[in-house]
């Protein structure tokens, strides 16, 4: 993981977490150009890290379809292939860091393709 392959990073919160399905869990989402991490600095009461790496070639995006006040916020990530944890579904503070995440993860897509 190289820096200078940062597209773009977010704080996201992560409503299907399965370390914690209670509530959802604040979290640092960074697209790269070859994968996504998920990173939840605050979970662990053990000290260890939760995180998640998705592979970018591995990865779909989907637009919430509802029209619940707060679906212009949440996006779901599907990680192809993944028997763990197919489906990422994450929620942006707003539509326009919702929007850029998406675009973010589509054009590294497209210099992988």
């Amino acid at each position: 993981m190289n820096f200078s392959q940062l597209l773009m990073f977010a704080h996201v919160n992560w409503l299907n977490c399965s370390e914690n399905r209670s509530r959802p869990v604040p979290c640092v989402a960074f697209v790269f150009s070859t994968l996504i991490l998920i990173f939840c600095p605050t979970l662990s009461k053990n000290k260890t890290k939760v995180y998640r790496i998705l592979p970018i070639a591995e990865v779909e995006v989907n637009e919430r379809d509802c029209e619940s006040a707060q679906s212009q916020y949440i996006f779901v990530l599907i990680h192809i292939g993944s028997s763990r944890e197919p489906l990422y579904h994450l929620c942006c503070c707003q539509a326009e860091v919702k929007n850029h995440f998406i675009k973010s993860i589509r054009k590294a897509a497209a210099t992988i393709a």
